[in-house]
């Protein structure tokens, strides 16, 4: 079964999101003292995510049958 696509998104959009609050530094949220922390998470997640979602699309490439391997070659130069 293929799970790749599964653990894909998630650290994408951990990592988006810590970039909208890094580049957006409202006042009303810096403020906070959680706030290094939900930042540190998302950053932290996001790498951790990055690379599971590497390992699972390594291990999908090697048990798959493609017929499309060029795209696949394709996809994880992109990726």
């Amino acid at each position: 079964m293929d799970v790749h696509p599964l653990f894909v998104h998630f650290p994408i959009a951990f990592l988006s999101t810590y970039a909208l609050m890094e580049c957006m530094r409202l006042k009303k949220f810096t403020d906070k003292p959680y706030f290094f922390y939900v930042k540190a998470c998302l950053v932290i997640i996001g790498t951790v995510g990055a690379f599971v979602s590497l390992q699972t699309g390594e291990i999908a490439k090697d048990e798959g049958n493609y017929r499309g391997a060029e795209l696949v070659e394709m996809h994880e130069f992109w990726a």
